[in-house]
């Protein structure tokens, strides 16, 4: 069963210009969304509520078992609750999309042919049971266990001492936390980390086996053969071509660019840059406000440094966290 979720980017663009703006407003809907208990959802709720009645009010007509991880299912092992997987899988074959079906598909083939190859050079060096970036993570989540106190109930069960005066129940035997993001992700944390070492268990144990380096392997281990050209075919069957309808051309010039968000790059150069609104540059050569080293005075060209000192210094927001561990 597929669990359906709300993009919170697209969310939240929909909520700004429904009126709700400002950092404030934008935090505390990220903070909602990256919530990973009903109690912590509905604290933040209520802090919304009392900061802009008609922000909460607009929020609370839409299911949050779509866009909050509080509501989230266990079994997608997954709390990814952003469409950058797509962003991704777009810009990969962004050269590919326009040509016609046969040419953008035998594009894609020979792509994804070199991709595979590339991927099993890689795992041949890998070592170790889990896969580096989930190990590197594991690694860190066993730092961040170093500031919880662990209380041994009995049997399989440990009662949790987190930062902030918080307590969780780990149970090791079922794989669950009282903050529920070991469920969601299958990868423990802090708090069950603490509490596996505790009981002298290894951390990587716990991992679920879709993170380990053998199923990491077998996603590569099939071969996309390579195709000699069309001319070089074997025709088995001799058959009326079908030919495709007459396409009907839209007025204008074809648009190859996604229309992008207002906190994206404009520059298709550019574009895994994110715009920083209010933000104040410093040159890192004359150590100016105002502009970049690029555009030094120093280097004979760009802004005066007189004009640059003059500039007014804004505070820069803060953006809403994008790592999903």
């Amino acid at each position: 069963m597929a669990d359906h979720r709300v993009c919170v980017g697209h969310l939240w663009a929909n909520f700004r210009d429904e009126g709700h703006r400002g950092v404030a407003l934008k935090d505390k809907l990220w903070a909602a969304a990256c919530a990973y208990t009903k109690a912590e959802f509905n604290a933040h709720m209520q802090e919304l509520k009392r900061m802009s009645p008609a922000a909460f009010e607009y929020l609370d007509k839409i299911d949050p078992s779509g866009w909050s991880r509080a509501w989230f299912h266990d079994y997608p092992n997954c709390d990814i609750f952003v469409k950058n997987i797509c962003k991704c899988f777009n810009a990969y074959i962004l050269k590919a999309r326009d040509k016609p079906i046969l040419t953008m598909l035998e594009m894609i083939r020979i792509k994804l042919m070199r991709r595979y190859q590339v991927k099993r050079d890689g795992i041949s060096k890998w070592t170790g049971k889990l896969c580096p970036k989930v190990a590197k993570k594991l690694k860190s989540i066993g730092q961040d266990a170093m500031e919880c106190v662990s209380h041994f109930a009995g049997e399989i069960l440990f009662e949790v001492e987190a930062p902030r005066r918080l307590r969780y129940v780990v149970d090791s035997r079922k794989k669950t936390c009282g903050f529920r993001k070991w469920e969601m992700t299958s990868i423990p944390r802090a708090h069950a980390v603490c509490a596996l070492l505790f009981d002298y268990g290894e951390p990587e144990d716990y991992v679920h086996e879709y993170y380990s380096l053998e199923m990491y392997k077998k996603a590569y281990v099939s071969l996309i053969y390579p195709l000699p050209s069309e001319e070089q075919w074997v025709r088995a069957v001799e058959h009326d071509i079908l030919e495709p309808p007459r396409p009907r051309v839209a007025p204008g010039r074809p648009m190859k660019l996604r229309i992008r968000g207002p906190d994206e790059s404009k520059d298709p150069k550019n574009s895994n840059r994110m715009r920083i609104f209010g933000a104040r540059m410093r040159c890192s050569k004359c150590r100016v406000f105002g502009h970049k080293k690029r555009a030094c005075p120093l280097n004979g060209a760009g802004p005066s440094a007189q004009a640059s000192q003059s500039t007014t210094e804004v505070e820069c927001p803060s953006q809403p966290a994008a790592s999903v561990s």
